[in-house]
C-alpha cells in the first residue's frame, strides 16, 4: 500500500521541523528567511534552548526560571503561524479552495501553546512541555470544531 502525502502536508511537515522551511518549500524564500530570522531572534532572546535542555532532563523549575517570558510567549504564535501559513499557501498553489474554517485548528493551537507555556511556570512540566501539550490540545479541539462548523467563516 502506498501512502499519498499532499504538497500541503509536506509544507506543513517542513514548517513544523523549523519555522520558515515550509515557506521555502513553497518557493516563498523572503517570507521563509524572515520567519527563520524571527525564530532565531525569539529563541536566542528567550533562552528557549536552555529551557528545552532543562525540560528534557526533568528539571522544570530551572526551565521556568531560565527563560525570558517576554520573548517565550511569542514562540508558539510564530511556530504555528509558520505551519498554518505554509499549509495554506501550498493548498492555494495546488489551485484548491481553502476554507477559512480550516484555520481554526492552527489558531487554537497557537492559543493553547501560549496558555500552556504560561501555566508551565506554576505547575506541570515547565513552559516547554506544557506549551507543546497546550498546542496539541488546541489543535485537537480546533480540528473537532472545524468539522462541526457548517458554514465558512
Amino acid at each position: 500500500m502506498r501512502v499519498r502525502i499532499s504538497r500541503a502536508q509536506i509544507a506543513l511537515l517542513w514548517s513544523l521541523t523549523f519555522p520558515g522551511f515550509g515557506q521555502i518549500y513553497n518557493r516563498q524564500v523572503i517570507k521563509g528567511f524572515t520567519l527563520i530570522g524571527l525564530e532565531f531572534l525569539i529563541n536566542l532572546q528567550g533562552g528557549i534552548n536552555r529551557a528545552i535542555l532543562y525540560s528534557f532532563h526533568g528539571q522544570f523549575a530551572p526551565a521556568s526560571q531560565s527563560v525570558d517570558w517576554n520573548w517565550l510567549l511569542f514562540y508558539p504564535c510564530i511556530y504555528i503561524f509558520a505551519a498554518g501559513e505554509a499549509f495554506h499557501q501550498a493548498t492555494l498553489q495546488d489551485h484548491k479552495e481553502y476554507p477559512k474554517k480550516a484555520l481554526v485548528p492552527f489558531i487554537l493551537a497557537a492559543m493553547g501553546g501560549t496558555i500552556g507555556a504560561i501555566y508551565g511556570y506554576q505547575f506541570g512540566f515547565g513552559p516547554i512541555f506544557n506549551g507543546l501539550i497546550g498546542m496539541a490540545i488546541g489543535a485537537l479541539i480546533g480540528q473537532f470544531l472545524s468539522k462541526r462548523i457548517l458554514v465558512d467563516l
